[in-house]
C-alpha cells in the first residue's frame, strides 16, 4: 500500500495565487466603483432634469395663468428679456385681501448666468393688497434682488449661457402685442463630459394677454349748434364690446357709439371733440381731437 502524497502548494505557488487574486479583486473593485460613479451621475442628471422639467411645467401653467389687465396696470406682460420674465398672474394660494380681490401677483423667472456651464433658474414674486405697484426695475438674478418676496433657486445645471442659448423667445418686441412665448431649458449635470445636454421646451398661447382698443371718429354738422359724432368705426383687437364717451374740451359730453351733440351757449366758438372708448377689461383707446367751429 502507497502512502497518500501530502505535499501542499510552494512558497512560489502561493505568492502568485495571491498576486492573481489582488488583480482580480482589484479589477472587479474598479468596474464596480465606475458602475457606482455612473450610476451616481445618471441620478444627478435624472433629478437635474426632473427638477427643471417641473419648472418648465409650472412656468407653463403661470402663464397660462396671466392676469387679465386691469384700469390701474393695463398689461400683463412688465419684461420680456432673453433670460428673465415678468408678468401678472392669478396667485392660486387664495385671496390676497383688501382691493386686490382677483388676488393678483407679479411673478418673475430669470436665470442667473454668472456660471455659464451651472445658471440657476430663480422664482420671485411681487403682491400687493391695494393698487398693483410697479414692476421692480431692478435686473440682479437671485436672493440680491430688491423689491421681490418669495425668492427661490428652483432649478440649476442650466447651461443655455454656455450654448449661448435664450431661455425665452416672443413672437413680439411689444409687450402689450405677445401672444406666444416659448421657454427652453438646457440641463447638463456634467458640460463636456458623458451624455449630451437635455433640452426641455413649452411653448404657451396667452389666452389672456389683452390688446387695448382703438378709437376712431367722424364729426357731421348738422345745422345751428348740432354736431352728429358718429365713433362706430372704432375696433378691439379682441372683438369685445365698447363703452364710449365723448369729450368736448376735456369734459364728458354723451356716451354711445353715436352721438348727438347739442353745443351748449351761443355765439361763435371753436370746439375740440375727442373720443375714449373702453373695452370689457377698461383698456382705453383715444382718439386725436378734431376742432370743428359753431356759430
Amino acid at each position: 500500500m502507497r502512502l497518500r502524497d501530502e505535499r501542499g502548494f510552494t512558497l512560489i505557488e502561493v505568492l502568485v495565487s495571491s498576486a492573481l487574486l489582488i488583480v482580480v479583486l482589484g479589477a472587479t473593485l474598479s468596474i464596480l466603483d465606475g458602475f457606482h460613479g455612473r450610476n451616481r451621475e445618471l441620478n444627478e442628471r435624472a433629478d437635474a432634469v426632473s427638477r427643471a422639467r417641473t419648472q418648465v411645467d409650472q412656468l407653463a401653467r403661470e402663464m397660462r395663468n396671466l392676469a387679465s389687465p386691469t384700469y390701474q396696470s393695463p398689461d400683463s406682460i412688465d419684461r420680456a428679456e432673453p433670460n428673465d420674465i415678468i408678468f401678472q398672474a392669478v396667485d392660486p394660494s387664495g385671496p390676497a385681501a383688501a382691493l386686490n380681490n382677483e388676488n393678483v401677483r407679479r411673478v418673475r423667472y430669470c436665470l442667473d448666468t454668472s456660471d455659464p456651464t451651472n445658471g440657476v433658474l430663480w422664482f420671485m414674486s411681487q403682491t400687493w393688497t391695494a393698487d398693483p405697484p410697479a414692476a421692480p426695475t431692478t435686473t440682479a438674478c437671485g436672493g440680491g434682488a430688491a423689491g421681490w418676496s418669495g425668492v427661490q433657486a428652483v432649478a440649476g445645471n442650466i447651461v443655455n449661457g454656455a450654448r449661448g442659448a435664450a431661455v425665452f423667445a416672443f413672437d413680439s418686441e411689444t409687450l402689450t402685442d405677445i401672444h406666444h412665448i416659448q421657454a427652453t431649458l438646457w440641463v447638463d449635470t456634467d458640460p463636456g463630459r458623458g451624455a449630451a445636454a437635455t433640452s426641455l421646451a413649452t411653448g404657451v398661447f396667452l389666452r389672456n394677454q389683452n390688446a387695448g382698443p382703438t378709437a376712431t371718429f367722424s364729426i357731421t354738422r348738422a345745422g345751428g349748434r348740432r354736431l352728429l359724432l358718429n365713433g362706430s368705426a372704432s375696433t378691439d383687437p379682441e372683438g369685445e364690446p365698447l363703452d364710449y364717451q365723448w369729450l368736448d374740451g376735456g369734459e364728458k359730453v354723451g356716451s354711445g357709439a353715436t352721438y348727438t351733440y347739442d353745443v351748449p351757449g351761443t355765439g361763435y366758438s371753436m370746439r375740440s371733440i375727442t373720443l375714449h372708448v373702453y373695452d370689457p377689461a377698461k383698456l382705453r383707446g383715444v382718439a386725436p381731437a378734431q376742432d370743428v367751429a359753431v356759430p
